[in-house]
């Protein structure tokens, strides 16, 4: 099975998979909230979609979202370098493939384009983890805490670690990691056209077989880490984001993502069907 997947920012939706057998989706977040749904990350807790293509991702969507139908081309897509150099060398060659053949299809519309250059600053996408994490981890304990506390629910030693990260947070860093991240959203928003695209991996790695997962941490430069690097920058700059599984790599779907200025998921969700129809045809 290969599908596309979209989600859209106000706040994070998770588009990288959790084992080999969710590869082949399109996948699509956006900022959309709905409510009577159980909080976990308030700020960036948001809404997932998964398709087989991306006609039906789109038309899915645009129900969702109420929106009307975009048909403009990107004028500039910026192949962001940091991104790219999380990825394991096989991802990144694959990937690269596709890029040369979305450059084809764009021409110099799609140029390389470095994280800091567009978010101002030379902290990298380290700080961008390092933010979302801070915000995360504070807003969950917030909405979960006291009830892990007074219940003291059974939770697999994974998940039951990453609680205990959250109880553990200094929460004074709380509110310079707030600012950072308006400051990152601002900049993005303000350096954004509504015609322009990123384009990231949507994973630095190869999903990891089931039953055999990664080692959970939040640094250094295992899978999570990485992955979690690549996914923040939806997250903090509030962008919508569509992966498109049109690489294999040694026999295993590789997600490329493009991603869009805030508010802009109807324009995001008409290109990502002109790449599939081109890439995939």
């Amino acid at each position: 099975m290969r599908t596309c997947g979209f989600r859209t920012r106000y706040g994070y939706g998770r588009l990288h998979p959790d084992s080999r057998e969710q590869l082949r989706d399109l996948g699509f977040s956006t900022i959309t909230r709905l409510y009577l749904v159980n909080p976990l990350a308030p700020s960036f807790d948001t809404v997932g979609v998964l398709a087989h293509n991306a006609d039906v991702l789109a038309r899915t969507v645009r129900v969702l979202l109420a929106i009307s139908v975009s048909a403009s081309e990107p004028v500039t897509i910026h192949v962001i370098q940091e991104a790219f150099e999380l990825a394991d060398p096989d991802v990144q060659q694959g990937l690269l493939e596709s890029v040369r053949c979305v450059r084809t299809l764009f021409g110099e519309r799609v140029r390389e384009t470095s994280l800091r250059d567009l978010a101002g600053d030379d902290k990298g996408f380290a700080n961008w983890a390092e933010t979302f994490c801070v915000i995360q981890w504070a807003e969950i304990n917030s909405c979960l805490g006291a009830w892990i506390a007074d219940a003291k629910p059974e939770f697999g030693p994974e998940i039951a670690g990453s609680f205990e990260l959250t109880s553990q947070l200094d929460r004074r860093c709380v509110a310079d990691a707030w600012q950072q991240r308006e400051e990152y959203f601002r900049r993005l928003h303000e350096v954004l056209e509504s015609n322009e695209l990123l384009c990231i991996p949507t994973t630095p790695a190869l999903a990891p077989r089931k039953g055999n997962p990664p080692v959970r941490t939040s640094r250094g430069s295992g899978y999570y880490p990485r992955t979690l690097a690549l996914t923040s920058l939806a997250g903090i700059a509030r962008l919508p984001q569509v992966s498109l599984p049109i690489v294999d790599v040694g026999g295993i779907p590789v997600g490329l993502s493009l991603l869009a200025r805030h508010g802009q998921d109807d324009f995001l969700l008409e290109v990502a069907k002109i790449i599939e129809k081109q890439l995939c045809s």
